[in-house]
């Protein structure tokens, strides 16, 4: 099952290496791959053998380089040029989080 996972925070090399590291080990994560690199997050796309919640799981169970974010789906936006909403200029993450520093 495929599960995106928006990382904000990660503004440097180091700080991607390192939460790709992160979620590459997590047990029910069976591939990791940057899906959309922003200038201050990522989102990647994980495979996962039980789905979203199992990521979720897992990630809040050990020492996690990580914290949830509240909000669990960007916002729609709506464009002030029409009356059309529109999706927010991010994929829309299945879970997102914040890069402890």
């Amino acid at each position: 099952k495929t599960v995106l996972v928006q990382v904000h925070g990660v503004k440097t090399l180091a700080a991607y290496n390192k939460t790709l590291k992160y979620l590459s080990r997590l047990a029910v994560v069976t591939d990791v791959q940057p899906q959309t690199v922003f200038p201050d997050n990522v989102v990647f796309r994980l495979n996962s053998r039980n789905g979203r919640l199992a990521v979720s799981q897992a990630i809040s169970l050990g020492h996690t380089p990580v914290e949830k974010v509240v909000r669990t789906r960007p916002a729609v936006v709506r464009s002030p040029a029409s009356a059309v909403d529109q999706p927010a200029a991010t994929p829309r993450a299945d879970l997102i989080y914040h890069l402890i520093q």
